[in-house]
Formats: C-alpha cells, sequence, structure tokens
C-alpha cells in the first residue's frame, strides 16, 4: 500500500493510496530535466514527500510544462527500503494539449515492481470533451488497462462536471458500468463549496464502486494566505480518483472530517511553500516545494 504523505488526497482528491505489495526499492534521484522557462513566472518543477515513521524513504514527483508554463508531465519517482509501508508503483501522468492548451488527453503510466525490479507497466487514458462556448470541460471517458493475473482488465468509467457562474466545477461524478446489468451508477461523487477567494472550504465525498448508496462524507478546510503552487485551476479535477494539483489560490492549513490534519508551512521570500509539515491521527509527513527560481 502505497502512503502519499501530502495526506488531504488520501481522503479527497490530490494524493491517493494506491494498492500493491510492499517491496523494497532504492534508486538514484532522477534529475529533472525538460522544464521550459519562458517567462517570470515561478513554476514548481519538483515534489519530495516524506513520513516521519520512515525518513530514508521518500517519494519524488517531477513537473513538466511546455512554452506557455502549462503542464504537460509529472513523473513520480519512489525509493522505498525494506519495511516501508511505500508500494512498489509509480506513476506518470502525460497530459495532451491543443494548440489553444486545452486538455484533450490524460495518460497514466503505472510502472509496477517486486523487491525493486520492475515488472510490467498499467494504463489508464482519459479522454476528455471540450465545450468550445462556456470553455468548459464537459466530462471525459476513463478507460484503465489493468494486468490482473496475467490477463488484462479493462475498466471504463464517465466522469461528469457541473460548473457554477464563477467557472469552477462544483461537483464531479464517476459513473460506472454494473457488470451484472449493464446499467451505470454513481460510484463516486464530489461536491465542492468555494470561497469568495476561490478555495475550497467545504467538501463532500463518497466512494459507491459497490454500489450500495454510500452516504456523503463532508470535511472543511482552512487556509493560509500565501500562493499555492499546485494549483493548475479547473484542470486539476479532471482525472477523478486522482488529481495532480489542489486547485485553490491558497494552501490548505486544516482539515476536519473523518481522518482530521493539520499543515504548517515554511514559505520563501516570494510567499511560495518551501516545506510543508503535515499532521494526521496516526502519522505525519513533510513536503519540500522546489522552483525554477
Amino acid at each position: 500500500m502505497k502512503t502519499r504523505i501530502i495526506g488531504m488526497l488520501c481522503i479527497v482528491a490530490w494524493a491517493v493510496s494506491s494498492c500493491g505489495k510492499e517491496s523494497s526499492r532504492e534508486q538514484e534521484e532522477p534529475v529533472v530535466k525538460d522544464t521550459t522557462e519562458t517567462s517570470n513566472t515561478k513554476l514548481l518543477t519538483r515534489i519530495v514527500e516524506y513520513e516521519k515513521d520512515y525518513p530514508g524513504d521518500s517519494i519524488i514527483t517531477d513537473f513538466y510544462y511546455n512554452a506557455n508554463n502549462k503542464l504537460i508531465r509529472t513523473k513520480e519517482h519512489t525509493i522505498a527500503t525494506p519495511g516501508s509501508d511505500l508500494g512498489d508503483e509509480d506513476d506518470e501522468y502525460l497530459i495532451y494539449r491543443d494548440a489553444s492548451d486545452v486538455v484533450k488527453r490524460v495518460t497514466i503510466m503505472t510502472s509496477h515492481y517486486e523487491d525493486g525490479i520492475f515488472t510490467h507497466k498499467d494504463s489508464s487514458v482519459y479522454d476528455v470533451v471540450y465545450d468550445t462556448g462556456s470553455k468548459h470541460y464537459k466530462y471525459s471517458i476513463n478507460t484503465n488497462n489493468f494486468e490482473d493475473i496475467g490477463t488484462p482488465y479493462f475498466i471504463r468509467d464517465s466522469l461528469v462536471y457541473t460548473y457554477n457562474n464563477k467557472d469552477q466545477i462544483t461537483m464531479l461524478q464517476i459513473l460506472r458500468k454494473d457488470t451484472a446489468t449493464g446499467i451505470y451508477f454513481e460510484a463516486e461523487r464530489r461536491e465542492h463549496d468555494f470561497d469568495a477567494k476561490g478555495n475550497i472550504i467545504k467538501l463532500r465525498t463518497n466512494e459507491n464502486y459497490d454500489n450500495q448508496g454510500d452516504p456523503l462524507n463532508e470535511y472543511v478546510l482552512t487556509y493560509d494566505d500565501k500562493i499555492n503552487p499546485m494549483n493548475f485551476g479547473m484542470e486539476g479535477f479532471i482525472l477523478g480518483m486522482y488529481s495532480f494539483s489542489w486547485p485553490t489560490p491558497n494552501n490548505y492549513m486544516t482539515l476536519s472530517g473523518n481522518e482530521p490534519a493539520a499543515y504548517s508551512y515554511t514559505y520563501d521570500a516570494d510567499n511560495y511553500p518551501v516545506l510543508m509539515e503535515s499532521s494526521f491521527q496516526y502519522y505525519s509527513g513533510k513536503i519540500y516545494y522546489y522552483y525554477n527560481k
């Protein structure tokens, strides 16, 4: 089981737990490259996550941009030692944009390892439909290809987005076809309430993949007044279960709900975080942020 130290996403949208056998895998830290700097914009190029109980382990995620400073790729690299609860898989996101930088497709390549040795890759593809009039993402089709005991296993989900009059996604629904009946049902829902600054201050979410009508759980968030480098806009929601950003202008400070959490930050002179420390009921961790300048 890979525990994403960034925490909130274990519960909501940014970092999610992905299951697999535990592994012992140590590699050299990758070199950041292909990041294009074309303006004075400060771009996030890397985050490194550590969990307090496993200080020798880390999850490194690098961020890559096109000439217009739009995110086009993220690449994850896990360094795990024996006994670690970090999993045996790394994700690479490839974000395909058209000439207007609208996201048309996202491909997620998941590399699997056993005892530090690469075994195979799974893929997940999101084909996105965009409304040229409203400039809103309408829906996307997610096709997963998983290797299940040596046999390819396909899952196809439909993700539907609902906007308010401020161009904010207030609801995301994931629809899945019931294999027995062939009827689509709502497998997951996320509802977002925004404040005047554009921060998500309340979240209602559930996972209903067993089609048993699971109730929504509510979470309340508070924020600082500094710059959130993970804010890639509403595009951060188009990936459904896993999202590469938290689209709010500021950084979350507290999360209340089933798993309450607190977060504190160290900032640079430009009010960007360089360190985030998180505290949950059962673990705590750190995230270091790196920029192009």
